[in-house]
């Protein structure tokens, strides 16, 4: 008979289950789900089985909640921190590896390993959606100007495969659809890393007469096909099933120079998970991971990939991992249903993202299925991506009455009640002037999402406060 702590241990209030995110409840339930079988299975006392089931309806409960809020609308562009559960297995070893070694954003050197590993494991995984998802991806880095150090995370993704032994052709300098076949074309299941320095120059190429096919072809080599090719009057060009991922970086106020509804509606953009994040503090004197670091992290990822390599296969779900997909997925759809025109293009592919990433997390744990754990991370990566997306492109195209109206709704929904001097203060540093802030609070009174009143202060006086509507 099982002791009473191994059958609790872990267990959370119903005030804590409030605190956790989406993906965290899941885990939580599967693995209070598992505790409940468990413990009949093997003829626990039946007190603590009973205290278990309570738990998971608490939990179940707490996810239908949440997942009825979702259909109703709410916060469609929240913003999510990026989880710890990302940094995990050798994650957490990659972390430790070159943390020390630059001042980029810890994100941005997650998105490295994510990226390394997938053209290392190349076609050998894959799951089913209905056409197979490999584990390639096109990054977008998002940062300061020159400050970013977009270079670094490129040559640290590099030096992971050049350590591996990975043959993969690293194309830099994207100009032209025909520099990326002819690398492709090299030979049969070719991986390439493409790296387009600055986002801007790839998409004044796309504008320009003559190369206008780089984004619809950048598009279709984001699914990996069997066979894909461009045709010319002088030179014809196919590839046999590429394997191919792409890196690229901008600064933030660049982006809406060149982004236009084209490339959103294209599905350009959604095809891109958009990473962005804090640089680390100043580090004056740093040098590159020695010989014997490099190979402490290479030498598993060699053992994986071989794995992989002598058994290709189509991944599936576990049981639990099943469940919680639909879940999800379902959860997904039903509060995109709810957003505008935009902001559903715009995060479209996030499910594929989060497929994607699952098969990188359950290929480093050697998992015949993809398990629920695996799949709970990568959820929660994608709600952090998704974050990601509407906050720092959900303005692009918008005027400028438009925007501050965004902003202004958006500091007034998160305070509740605010004073109406310290709302004009921050729509100030936002760049609204007085005279468009009079207007658009204006236009907000008179459409119903905030009101506008006094409140009386200790001292006697009346000041001008503006509250949230949805508070009431």
């Amino acid at each position: 008979m099982m002791e009473p702590h191994e059958l609790l241990e872990g267990r959370h209030d119903r005030e804590d289950l409030g605190s956790r995110i989406l993906p965290e409840l899941r885990t939580l339930l599967v693995e209070v789900e598992e505790k409940v079988r468990f413990g009949e299975e093997h003829n626990a006392e039946p007190i603590f089985v009973d205290i278990l089931r309570a738990d998971a309806r608490e939990i179940r409960a707490e996810l239908e909640r949440r997942a009825n809020g979702q259909a109703q609308g709410q916060t469609a562009g929240a913003t999510v921190a990026f989880p710890e559960a990302a940094w995990t297995g050798l994650f957490a070893q990659w972390r430790d590896t070159v943390v020390p070694c630059t001042e980029a954003a810890l994100e941005n050197l997650w998105s490295a390993f994510l990226v390394a590993v997938g053209l290392m494991l190349g076609r050998s995984i894959w799951k089913d959606s209905p056409r197979p998802l490999y584990p390639n991806f096109y990054l977008l880095l998002l940062g300061l100007t020159g400050d970013s150090r977009k270079s670094t995370v490129l040559w640290f993704a590099g030096e992971l495969l050049r350590h591996v032994g990975e043959d993969v052709e690293i194309l830099t300098g994207i100009v032209s659809t025909e520099g990326i076949f002819e690398r492709l074309a090299k030979k049969e299941e070719t991986r390439a890393l493409g790296y387009a320095d600055e986002f801007r120059s790839l998409l004044s190429v796309a504008k320009r007469k003559g190369t206008q096919d780089i984004l619809p072809k950048l598009n279709t080599l984001y699914y990996c096909p069997e066979r894909e090719g461009i045709d010319r009057r002088e030179k014809s060009t196919t590839v046999i099933r590429p394997f191919f991922s792409l890196i690229t970086a901008t600064a933030q106020e660049y982006v809406e120079d060149l982004l236009g509804n084209l490339e959103v509606a294209g599905g350009t953009l959604n095809r891109f998970l958009i990473i962005s994040g804090e640089e680390q503090p100043p580090k004056p004197d740093v040098s590159s991971p020695s010989p014997e670091v490099w190979e402490r992290i290479a030498a598993p990822l060699r053992q994986i990939r071989d794995r992989w390599a002598a058994s290709p296969r189509r991944m599936d779900w576990s049981p639990e991992a099943r469940e919680m997909w639909t879940t999800f997925y379902t959860e997904w759809r039903t509060a995109r249903k709810a957003w505008d025109a935009k902001s559903a293009n715009l995060t479209a592919r996030i499910f594929e993202h989060v497929l994607k990433v699952a098969l990188v997390y359950s290929a480093l744990g050697e998992e015949k299925k993809i398990s629920a754990k695996s799949l709970a991370t990568a959820i929660a990566i994608g709600e952090w991506l998704q974050s990601n997306v509407l906050r720092l492109f959900g303005d692009v195209g918008l005027d400028q009455f438009s925007k501050a109206e965004k902003v202004i709704l958006e500091i007034v929904k998160a305070k509740g009640e605010i004073y109406r001097r310290e709302l004009q203060q921050s729509g100030f540093k936002k760049g609204i002037n007085g005279e468009l802030f009079g207007r658009v609070l204006r236009a907000l009174e008179a459409n119903g999402h905030v009101t506008i009143g006094e409140i009386e202060t200790m001292a006697g006086r009346k000041r001008p406060v503006v509250e949230y509507v949805g508070n009431r």
